[in-house]
């Protein structure tokens, strides 16, 4: 039974890892974003302090939602009391939400290592001896479940919230992009001289940016106007290796890229993405080029 705990907590860790790296750089400008007109957010509430706005929503269609509102709905997830009355412990009594819902990307980064906290507390004082006794009747709906049916709910909670998030940062970074003029020329849109020699500067790696995307007709025109294509690391090469992309690759070539570099996270070369992707003709032309 220990061995289900332990596997508890280590989802519950990835989780926390892989939501808090999502989080990188969330401004409050992005926190609060309403990505359609009536989406639900925070407002304020009889007090003054922020709440959620909420309905009975079960078996109908929920609105679309800020980040604010998804952020603050998995922090209380992870702290709420049934997250201990319903698998045999008593809740922590210390009040996470005491100005209300968090107003900025700081605090709610602040209550969500609070929640988290807790919630590992409970889970590691859960009697594993009866973790699979069902919730019983304080479980309301979850009366005839488990519990540890009712820990991996949480975890499903919390995991789809936080990558419904992920989207949402998706949808304003394409929305907000950190350079424009880079994203008019992947398009192939004009863009001024001055602007090219700036960018440059700016986005060296743009050839590399191009074919991660998958904008192959743009690559031609990058190299034309002077943008290189790579002499380390994870490069254009590699992408286009991974993809099959014979043309790309022959091109990347007689512009002077290197076939032998290995990206910095699999330590592979081009050929070997290659192969990994099951891309034969890829890999045998870059390794009889590289030969």
């Amino acid at each position: 039974m220990e061995q289900l705990r332990q596997e508890f907590i280590d989802l519950s860790d990835k989780f926390f890892a892989r939501f808090v790296t999502r989080l990188d750089g969330l401004t409050d400008e992005e926190y609060l974003w309403k990505p359609v007109p009536d989406a639900w957010s925070l407002v304020p509430g009889a007090n003054g302090t922020l709440t959620m706005v909420r309905g009975i929503v079960f078996d109908e269609q929920a609105p679309v939602t800020t980040i604010a509102w998804r952020y603050t709905h998995i922090i209380d997830l992870l702290c709420e009391d049934r997250c201990a009355t319903w698998v045999g412990l008593e809740p922590e009594t210390d009040e996470i939400f005491t100005t209300g819902a968090p107003a900025t990307a700081a605090q709610a980064r602040e209550l969500l290592d609070l929640a988290f906290a807790r919630w590992k507390r409970y889970v590691s004082a859960i009697d594993m001896s009866r973790i699979f006794e069902k919730v019983g009747p304080i479980g309301r709906q979850f009366a005839d479940a488990t519990r540890a049916f009712f820990v991996l709910h949480i975890l499903d909670e919390v995991i789809h919230h936080g990558a419904e998030i992920g989207v949402l940062r998706d949808l304003w970074a394409a929305e907000h992009p950190d350079d424009p003029m880079a994203v008019r020329l992947l398009r192939g849109e004009d863009v001024p001289s001055a602007e090219i020699e700036q960018l440059k500067q700016r986005k060296p790696d743009l050839v590399r940016e191009a074919a991660a995307t998958e904008r192959w007709e743009a690559i031609p025109r990058l190299i034309d106007l002077g943008f290189g294509v790579g002499t380390g690391g994870r490069t254009a090469m590699h992408h286009a290796a991974g993809s099959g992309r014979l043309d790309a690759i022959r091109l990347l070539i007689d512009s002077g890229a290197p076939t032998d570099t290995r990206d910095p996270v699999y330590k592979a070369t081009p050929a070997e993405w290659a192969e990994f992707f099951g891309q034969k003709e890829a890999s045998e032309l870059l390794r009889s080029t590289t030969a």
